[in-house]
């Protein structure tokens, strides 16, 4: 089993990623888990049942295998991503959208299709959720005047006897 870490950015959460390889005899079939019952459902479905079995030990097996997979370190690694989201603020300044890899390794606005992120959001909510997040970044470039309240009556058509009878008018008697 390989594994390739990534970190999905969208509208200011983080969504890690573990893309798990099983080498098969067609070639390497890659399955993305975005939680740790993902990885729980891919583990069963293609190791053997002594791996298995030593995936969910938490005691350090020093056998022939050079990296035991356990699901403890699965779990540690959802959860230090959960601690550390706020390490990531800095990222959604310029882009709502990221897929941070190891090693520095960053793509801004990528198709989240790749990264089969429908299994999180579907497309609706997702593009509610863009939309709210948009709007909230939303600022109005230029700060609107204050006009003072005797420019304002005279803009709007009224004068000093708007609301009263001018001198000299007669009182108009019901018919």
């Amino acid at each position: 089993m390989r594994i390739s870490l990534r970190i999905v950015g969208f509208c200011g959460k983080i969504y890690p990623v573990l893309e798990l390889y099983m080498s098969h005899v067609y070639g390497e079939k890659g399955t993305l888990c975005f939680n740790l019952a993902d990885v729980d459902t891919f583990v069963e479905t293609n190791l053997k049942k002594d791996e298995i079995k030593d995936y969910y030990t938490k005691k350090w097996d020093n056998t022939w295998r050079r990296r035991p997979h356990k699901r403890h370190l699965f779990e540690k690694f959802f959860t230090e991503c959960e601690e550390k989201k706020n390490a990531f603020e800095h990222l959604f300044e310029e882009h709502p959208i990221f897929v941070a890899f190891p090693r520095n390794h960053l793509i801004y606005n990528a198709s989240l299709k790749d990264y089969e992120f429908f299994r999180v959001f579907d497309t609706y909510t997702a593009f509610q959720e863009l939309s709210m997040y948009l709007g909230s970044k939303a600022q109005s470039e230029k700060p609107i005047p204050e006009i003072p309240d005797k420019i304002m009556v005279g803009a709007k058509g009224f004068n000093e006897w708007s609301f009263r009878k001018e001198p000299g008018q007669k009182k108009r008697s019901k018919r």
